[in-house]
């Protein structure tokens, strides 16, 4: 592909998988590049597209010149390429806001997933995962995705808000729904109504718990209480908790099923990974943050520019749009040897799958063992996987959504 021909607002690339030669172009002509406006534009803007990995962390490192809310002269903001209005999520989801608000968020968020509590969880993730590969039952084959990949982080993540078991699929069909793109091809109004009703049984459950604390991480949240920097004691208010249920159950499931299920594509590719996992214990810590480099499961992040500043010797203004693109960072050669190869002892890993720095994922750790729960059980089970058909990959730029792994496997006699 012609860099001068490239338009990353075009999904259709995305659906083939993510397009890793392009940006290996990009990364070796223009790290930091301008992608001009083109008919498929969102707001019809052109904005920046940062490629490599140390400006991807220059960017990442300064929220102050970069902000993950807004810039310049700007009504809305956010993280997505097109303007999402101030008040929705802008404003009041812990990965729109900066400065004083931002750490406050995050400060009550993280009461909920301390090292202790989510290393209390991991019988719970063993004895999930071990369910759902025993509900695949004899078969030999399966869509990974769907009875497996995306299972466990749902599973989890509704444990930890306290969904009842029988609304748990119905809401994340609406959290999907809601990352579909804004463009032609998605039925905007089933997306909207898809958010709404997301919206409406986070409010409901969020008052129940109000009024009925119980021991879920959820309830945790809503009554935790976060010193500011004025001296007062502030809880969340219904706006922002509103954000985090509907942030927490999209973004919590679909960032792990991908990983998992890209992991498990990562090791059709190179069996001999497989066995080297099942003969070496000790590769487990090193092999999952190489799953997690490798697949790169969120695709980019967006900030907008806040005073006129230099990157990569470019000129950046005020309102300037800003992406950076974590699949290509993962990939750079400058940091990483032989980037596009699989290396499970990689060491040092400094990938950036879960972002750094001020907007490190929160719900890091917990994704880092709900992938190294289920890849291990799967290959303490299963062997000589091999797909069945074409893997399906979401119409995103955003999310590296994969639909559809139809696989045959041979399951290990016990």
């Amino acid at each position: 592909m012609q860099i001068d021909a490239l338009d990353l607002n075009d999904l259709g690339i995305f659906e083939r998988r993510f397009p890793h030669p392009a940006f290996d172009a990009l990364r070796g002509r223009a790290p930091v590049w301008w992608h001009p406006p083109s008919e498929l534009s969102p707001d019809g803007e052109g904005y920046w597209v940062v490629v490599d990995h140390a400006h991807t962390l220059e960017v990442s490192r300064d929220p102050g010149t970069y902000s993950s809310e807004s810039g310049g002269d700007r009504e809305g903001g956010g993280t997505l390429i097109e303007d999402l209005r101030r008040g929705v999520a802008v404003g009041t989801a812990i990965n729109m806001t900066d400065g004083a608000t931002h750490r406050r968020l995050r400060g009550l968020i993280s009461r909920a997933f301390t090292p202790q509590a989510i290393g209390e969880l991991e019988s719970d993730l063993r004895a999930r995962a071990r369910s759902i590969l025993d509900s695949v039952g004899e078969a030999g084959e399966c869509d990974f995705v769907l009875a497996v990949a995306r299972e466990l982080p749902l599973q989890v993540i509704a444990d930890m808000l306290g969904v009842p078991q029988q609304d748990r699929h119905e809401l994340f069909d609406w959290a999907m729904a809601t990352l579909r793109p804004a463009d032609a091809q998605t039925d905007m109004q089933a997306r909207m109504r898809a958010a709404g009703a997301l919206h409406a049984y986070g409010q409901s459950l969020i008052e129940e718990k109000r009024r009925k604390p119980d021991g879920s991480m959820l309830s945790t949240v809503i009554h935790a209480r976060q010193d500011t920097e004025s001296g007062e004691s502030e809880a969340m208010s219904g706006p922002e908790l509103a954000s985090f249920f509907s942030l927490l159950w999209s973004a919590g499931s679909d960032t792990t099923w991908n990983a998992i299920a890209g992991s498990l594509l990562a090791l059709i590719d190179r069996p001999d990974a497989a066995e080297e996992l099942r003969g070496d214990a000790s590769l487990w810590s090193s092999a999952v943050e190489e799953f997690l480099r490798y697949v790169s499961p969120v695709t980019y992040n967006r900030r907008t520019v806040t005073r006129a500043t230099r990157l990569a010797g470019e000129r950046l203004e005020p309102g300037d749009k800003v992406t950076i693109w974590y699949p290509s960072a993962n990939r750079d050669v400058e940091v990483f040897r032989q980037p596009d190869r699989l290396d499970l002892s990689r060491k040092p890993n400094p990938h950036l799958a879960f972002n750094i720095g001020e907007y490190v994922c929160v719900g890091a750790n917990l994704a880092r063992r709900e992938l190294r729960a289920m890849l291990q059980e799967v290959l303490s089970r299963w062997t000589d996987f091999e797909l069945t058909g074409p893997v399906r990959y979401a119409r995103s730029n955003k999310h590296g959504g994969i639909e559809s792994v139809p696989i045959r496997f041979r399951r290990i006699a016990d």
